[in-house]
């Protein structure tokens, strides 16, 4: 059997080298005698256990210590940080723009790239084009894991961009209460509010936006009408928003003369407007007692109209 040649193979293997040291053996006692080949082995035994014992400078400083413990990577600080940052990467949560701000300096300022890639992911993740500018830079990141992770995010960007284009003529910031604007680069046509920059708050399917001097709510919807409150008679503030109507309803204890006045400056101080005032009509609804000065100033916008 093909077992039995090859253990034949290995004990012919075994005599041949035992045949070799006993004759390089029998040369060196020839030449140096007995004492001294016996000297040789002992010198040769003392050189091997002194090596044995001292080992590597490692195992010196650290015995004990597997070899292997070297290679593990130290703790990242950067990388548990941003991590802990991704939970608040909610809309919802009042912290999400200082969330979006901590994550876009690690993608601008870590000095791994490996922190810099998982921020873009992060970035891209939210689906809100108000982290495109720093997407945008990281394309010109000197590492080529960071501008992949960027174009990644990016791309997430663009998607989410479908619906907002899809819409956007029904588009109104719901934090802000302003239409959004197109913004055009080279990575493609971006919809953001025109105030805070944001896309993740844009809701759609809003046809008219109503201004409303003289009702206590501050704002609410019906179907496709918003409508908003421009005037707080306990602050004495009044709001700034995109509004296609301006209602001026019956209201008790209420300084139209402060509150018209206020909302009238708010608006015409806005040069970012899309629609100018004299576009704006005024419908009086009910019987608010309103005098001739602050009857002039209502007919600074677009006409007033009587309403039930």
């Amino acid at each position: 059997m093909r077992v039995v040649s090859m253990e034949g193979e290995d004990t012919c293997a075994g005599c041949l080298f035992l045949i070799v040291i006993l004759f390089v053996s029998y040369l060196i006692i020839s030449w140096i005698g007995v004492w001294g080949y016996l000297a040789l082995i002992a010198i040769i035994v003392l050189l091997l256990f002194l090596v044995g014992i001292s080992g590597s400078p490692d195992q010196q400083e650290h015995p004990g210590t597997h070899a292997s413990a070297k290679t593990v990577p130290p703790i990242n600080g950067d990388m548990i940080a941003l991590n802990g940052l991704r939970d608040g990467l909610d809309p919802e949560s009042p912290e999400y723009g200082d969330v979006i701000k901590k994550i876009t300096g690690y993608l601008r300022d870590s000095s791994d790239p490996e922190v810099r890639a998982r921020a873009a992911d992060y970035l891209g993740e939210t689906g809100d084009a108000v982290v495109l500018d720093a997407l945008r830079e990281a394309l010109n990141d000197p590492h080529e894991t960071v501008r992949v992770a960027t174009r990644k995010a990016i791309e997430k960007l663009k998607k989410a961009q479908r619906p907002l284009k899809d819409n956007y003529g029904t588009l109104i910031c719901g934090r802000d209460l302003f239409r959004p604007k197109k913004i055009h680069t080279r990575e493609g046509q971006f919809v953001v509010c025109r105030v805070c920059g944001h896309s993740k708050f844009l809701e759609d399917g809003v046809k008219e936006v109503v201004g409303i001097i003289g009702d206590a709510e501050y704002s609410w919807r019906q179907e496709d009408r918003l409508f908003i409150s421009m005037w707080d008679e306990k602050t004495k503030n009044a709001r700034n928003a995109d509004i296609d109507t301006l209602w001026i309803t019956e209201a008790d204890d209420l300084n139209y003369g402060w509150a018209i006045d206020a909302v009238y400056q708010k608006l015409q101080n806005d040069v970012t407007r899309a629609k100018p005032i004299s576009e704006i009509p005024v419908i009086i609804k009910g019987v608010p007692e309103l005098s001739e000065e602050e009857i002039e100033i209502l007919q600074n916008f677009g006409g007033i109209k009587n309403g039930i």
